[in-house]
């Protein structure tokens, strides 16, 4: 037997934090921007990558469905 809710639960909120990482680095803006960053800093892409993981464990909330 399947219910259909009043107000269906967002794909987003049933994802996991690491799913949503990886969505957001891959994102070909975001892609841009750190390529853009190590070739401003003088740094590798991958360095430019590992910190921008950093920034995105603290922006990106845990979901619980």
């Amino acid at each position: 037997m399947s219910a259909c809710l009043d107000h269906p639960i967002e794909p987003l909120k049933l994802a996991k934090q690491i799913d949503i990482l990886r969505e957001l680095m891959y994102y070909p803006l975001v892609m841009r921007v750190m390529n853009n960053h190590a070739h401003q800093e003088g740094i590798p892409e991958n360095v430019a990558f590992q910190e921008a993981i950093k920034y995105d464990r603290d922006i990106v909330p845990s979901f619980s469905a």
